[in-house]
């Protein structure tokens, strides 16, 4: 790992670390991945276009209150909503600092609802979307870090949860998609609002809809 982050901070090319460590370079960029999730860098540089995002997805939906799951040292709507609730593992200063999930499991027992719930953790949300899509009234933001296993061509995570088996599937088309099935669980529809591909991170922002309901059959 020292030699990695030595390399790394010198300017080393992923390929040529890979030749002096005899390790593949699929191996050694997951490995920088995970590196960067632990000093919490992971993302940082599409921070300015995440909050863009952000903004205009604020302008149209309009929400008087948020969940914000995985908030970061300050949660970014703190600023601009009306209510904010907000929680983060990692970090002190929040109303939560727990897995998102507990979170979220405590709030809908406790009957608490939010007009947007945001999911934007450093690598998988999915334990958080059965009761995020309950939470929720109006809207749901979900990033998708599981859109950078394409690059690696694997599929070992997403075959045992959005049951995509083909590393060609691995799209937010595909993930856009589940998220719409868990929705019709509970009545509801996934509507994609606007979504974003930042270099193998992807981030949907979703309007939820109640379905019409069926007329009793005669």
């Amino acid at each position: 790992m020292n030699t990695l982050l030595a390399g790394l901070q010198s300017g080393v090319s992923i390929s040529e670390l890979a030749q002096k460590l005899n390790r593949s370079i699929t191996s050694l960029s997951i490995k920088r991945k995970r590196l960067a999730k632990i000093g919490m860098t992971y993302n940082d540089k599409h921070k300015d276009k995440k909050y863009e995002a952000n903004l205009k997805y604020l302008q149209d939906v309009n929400p008087k209150s948020i969940l914000d799951l995985y908030a970061g040292p300050k949660s970014f709507y703190k600023n601009h909503v009306e209510k904010v609730v907000s929680n983060d593992l990692n970090y002190g200063g929040h109303e939560y600092q727990n897995r998102a999930e507990l979170v979220l499991a405590d709030l809908y027992a406790k009957k608490k609802r939010f007009d947007i719930v945001d999911l934007d953790p450093f690598g998988s949300a999915f334990p958080c979307f059965e009761m995020a899509v309950q939470v929720a009234k109006i809207g749901l933001v979900v990033t998708f870090g599981e859109l950078g296993h394409k690059r690696w061509k694997r599929t070992d995570y997403t075959r045992r949860t959005y049951r995509i088996y083909n590393a060609e599937d691995l799209s937010l088309i595909s993930f856009s998609a589940y998220i719409d099935e868990v929705a019709r669980r509970y009545k509801k529809r996934a509507v994609i609002h606007s979504s974003y591909n930042w270099h193998n991170i992807g981030r949907v922002y979703f309007l939820l809809q109640d379905l019409p309901k069926q007329p009793p059959r005669i």
